[in-house]
C-alpha cells in the first residue's frame, strides 16, 4: 500500500509540475503574441536608425545562428545544434559566424524581436539561421523576420529537425510564406508533407550535417552491439527492442535514458566507435524518421542496423550501406549473425561511412543552404 502510495504521489506531483510550466510558460508568450507586432512596427526603425553602421567589407558571408545553447532544459551539456550547425560551417570555412541563443542571450519577445534587429542591423549578416524556431517565449516572433527580410534585406533560413508529426505540418502552414528557405533535415520521402497546402520551392529537403571531429571511425570494436537513445513518450516501442535482445543473451552496450541524464556527446560518440554495430530505430511520432543517429553510427565506422523504413533507402542502399530489419526477432537474429561474421559487419559499415562522408557531409549542406538563399561561397 505504501509503495502504491508513494507511486500516485509521484505522479500526481509530475502532473502538477508539468501544470505549472505550461501555464507558466503560455504566460510568458502573452507578451509576444500582443506586443511584438507594434513594438517592431515602431520600435524597430528607431533602433535601425540610431544604430546605422557602415558598409560591410567582410571577405566572406557572415552568418548569424540562432538556436539553443543547452541540450536540455535541466542540462548543462552544449546544444546538439552546436554540433551539427556552428561546428560544421567552421569546418567548411564557407563564412564566418556568431551564436545567439535563445535560452542564455534572448529575453523575452518582444524584447527578443530588438535585440535580434538591432544584432542584424550592426553585424549585417547575409544571412539568417532559425533552428528550433517555434512560438517559445525566447524566440523571435514573426513580426521581427518580416521586418529582417523585408526592411533589412536579410534573408532567413528555418531548419526543422522533426517533421515526421502531423501536428507540425498543421503548425508550419502560417509561416510558409515568412520565411525564405524551410531546411528539412529529417524527412527526405517528404511524409506527410502534402498536408501543406502551400508548399512551393522555398523547401530544402537534405540531411543532419554532423561533426566530423567528434564522430569519426578508428580503435578497436570490443562492444558487439549498441543502442543509445530515449524510450519515453512516442519512443516507447524501443524498450521492447532492447529488452528482447537482453532476454535473448545478447550483450552490448544498451541506454534508453532521457536526456538529463544521458552520457555526454563525446562519451556517446565513443561508444559509437568502439561498438562493431549499432541500432537505431526509426518511427518517430506519426512516421518513420531520417535520424541523425543514422549518419553518428555510420561517420562513426559502427555497422548500422535500421528499422526497415523508407526514409533511410532514399539515401543508402540496403545490405550495401546499412542492414535493415523487420522486427525484434529479426534485429536479434542479425545481431547474431554479424557478431558470428565480423568481417561481412565491417565492410558494410565501409561502405556506409564512405557514402555518409562523401555524398551526406557539412561542407555540401551549407553550399546548397547558402546557395539557395543567392548567398555567394567560394
Amino acid at each position: 500500500m505504501y509503495h502504491r502510495a508513494g507511486l500516485y504521489t509521484a505522479k500526481l506531483g509530475r502532473a502538477l509540475s508539468n501544470f505549472v510550466e505550461d501555464a507558466t510558460t503560455k504566460a510568458l508568450r502573452l507578451p509576444k503574441w500582443y506586443l511584438s507586432e507594434p513594438v517592431v512596427r515602431h520600435l524597430a526603425p528607431l533602433l535601425c536608425a540610431a544604430n546605422a553602421t557602415t558598409e560591410d567589407k567582410r571577405a566572406k558571408p557572415h552568418v548569424l545562428i540562432l538556436r539553443n545553447k543547452f541540450y536540455a532544459r535541466d542540462s548543462r551539456q552544449p546544444s546538439t545544434e552546436e554540433m551539427h550547425l556552428d561546428n560544421t560551417l567552421s569546418a567548411s570555412g564557407l563564412a564566418t559566424f556568431e551564436a545567439l541563443t535563445y535560452d542564455h542571450d534572448l529575453l523575452i519577445s518582444p524584447l527578443a524581436d530588438l535585440q535580434l534587429i538591432r544584432k542584424c542591423e550592426s553585424e549585417k549578416p547575409a544571412v539568417v539561421i532559425l533552428s528550433s524556431w517555434g512560438e517559445a517565449p525566447r524566440h523571435p516572433s514573426i513580426a521581427s523576420l518580416r521586418y529582417i527580410r523585408r526592411e533589412l534585406k536579410i534573408p532567413v533560413v528555418s531548419i526543422w529537425w522533426d517533421t515526421c508529426n502531423t501536428k507540425f505540418w498543421k503548425d508550419v502552414q502560417s509561416i510558409v510564406a515568412e520565411i525564405d528557405c524551410h531546411v528539412v533535415v529529417d524527412n527526405p520521402r517528404r511524409l506527410l508533407a502534402d498536408a501543406l497546402e502551400n508548399e512551393n520551392d522555398s523547401f530544402l529537403w537534405l540531411w543532419v550535417p554532423e561533426d566530423s571531429s567528434l564522430y569519426s571511425a578508428g580503435g578497436g570494436k570490443d562492444i558487439p552491439v549498441s543502442f543509445l537513445g530515449q524510450a519515453s513518450a512516442y519512443r516507447a516501442y524501443r524498450s521492447e527492442f532492447v529488452d528482447h535482445l537482453i532476454s535473448s543473451g545478447i550483450a552490448g552496450y544498451f541506454s534508453t535514458a532521457d536526456r538529463h541524464s544521458q552520457v555526454s556527446h563525446r562519451e556517446y560518440a565513443s561508444i559509437l566507435r568502439r561498438s562493431l554495430m549499432s541500432i537505431n530505430l526509426s518511427y518517430s511520432v506519426s512516421c518513420h524518421q531520417l535520424k541523425s543517429r543514422v549518419f553518428e553510427i555510420m561517420l562513426s565506422g559502427s555497422l548500422l542496423l535500421e528499422s526497415e523504413n523508407p526514409q533511410i533507402s532514399a539515401l543508402f542502399e540496403p545490405m550495401t550501406h546499412y542492414v535493415p530489419f523487420s522486427s525484434k526477432q529479426d534485429l536479434c537474429d542479425k545481431v547474431r549473425h554479424y557478431i558470428a561474421h565480423p568481417e561481412e559487419a565491417r565492410q558494410i559499415a565501409k561502405n556506409g561511412l564512405d557514402r555518409a562522408a562523401s555524398c551526406y557531409n557539412g561542407d555540401l549542406f551549407w553550399r546548397m543552404v547558402l546557395n539557395k538563399v543567392g548567398v555567394a561561397v567560394p
